[in-house]
């Protein structure tokens, strides 16, 4: 004999992820780029791949670049880029960024900054923040031997400024001491001025 079915309780289905993820660091995109410390010809090969997924500010296509870094001592002399690729939010540079004369001691105290930017030019406008940067310790590559990357972009990370201005000239992603001096009640010095 058979028993009378039962209608079971509906199963509660767990809710899907919503379609854009809520973490900032993932929801900018991802560079895919390779390092390469050559140490026969002391210079570092950094080939800058395709982005993916990137988030630009505004709705439509993106014109954009890759912008790399050697820190600490950042200036206008240390900065590579990439060409610019037009129209799309999955741009594919397959271009090698090279710096000459890089050495053991500066693999084991540097870092890469890799920051993908929009390149405003093309678009009449004023320049705004990088789409996102990363940062890579070079301390841990293996010279001549090639390493992968596929990283997630970051929001923009400020450095402190360094004590030296031979390293912070042409440079403008240091945070404001000003603002820091004056939470801290910090003097800069004194004028004495006298009237005769």
């Amino acid at each position: 004999m058979l028993a009378p079915a039962i209608p079971s309780a509906p199963q509660l289905q767990p809710n899907p992820e919503p379609e854009g993820d809520s973490d900032d660091s993932t929801a900018l995109g991802t560079l895919e780029f390779t390092l390469l410390f050559d140490e026969d010809n002391s210079a570092l090969h950094c080939t800058a791949h395709r982005a993916k997924g990137l988030k630009p500010p505004a709705a439509g296509s993106v014109d954009t670049y890759v912008k790399a870094n050697l820190l600490p001592g950042a200036s206008k002399a240390s900065q590579l880029r990439t060409r610019t690729v037009r129209g799309t939010r999955e741009p594919v540079w397959e271009e090698t960024l090279t710096y000459h004369g890089f050495t053991c001691q500066d693999a084991g105290r540097k870092t890469l900054r890799l920051c993908v930017c929009e390149d405003s030019r093309l678009r009449r406008r004023r320049r705004g923040p990088p789409l996102g940067e990363l940062r890579v310790p070079l301390r841990k590559l293996v010279p001549n031997r090639a390493r992968s990357f596929d990283i997630c972009l970051e929001k923009r990370k400020l450095t402190k400024r360094p004590k030296s201005l031979d390293t912070a000239r042409g440079m403008s992603l240091y945070e404001e001491e000003e603002m820091e001096a004056e939470v801290f009640g910090e003097e800069r010095g004194r004028i004495l001025l006298s009237l005769c």
